[in-house]
């Protein structure tokens, strides 16, 4: 049997950063979108499928540093909370929640045009 749970994110963030000579520390926060899908043959899981829009709150932060020229990396984190987490009825009475809160971390390698 397969389960299979898919998950698109898309935000709008407003943020702020300080230069720092070639150190770039910022933040971000923002509002945005979760589309999920969650799908099962498992009997346990009966009916099986689920999908579900919510309202996501995010808030990020981060540090790049220049390297070279426009060449930066960086270190950013985002916490995204979803409001009003849906539940995923099973056969059983019981009840799942496939859609969480997330922390993302991330490493980067940028070039600012």
């Amino acid at each position: 049997d397969r389960r299979t749970l898919s998950v698109y994110d898309s935000a709008a963030l407003a943020g702020a950063a300080l230069r720092l000579g070639p150190v770039l520390p910022w933040v971000g926060a923002g509002l945005g979108l979760t589309i999920a899908s969650f799908t099962s043959r498992e009997a346990q899981y009966h009916p099986g499928d689920w999908g579900r829009t919510r309202m996501m709150v995010v808030g990020a932060a981060g540090v790049d540093v220049r390297i070279k020229g426009h060449l930066q990396i960086g270190v950013h984190a985002e916490v995204r909370g979803i409001v009003n987490q849906p539940k995923f009825p099973l056969a059983s009475g019981e009840s799942l929640t496939p859609l969480g809160d997330r922390l993302v971390l991330q490493g980067a390698i940028l070039y600012q045009f």
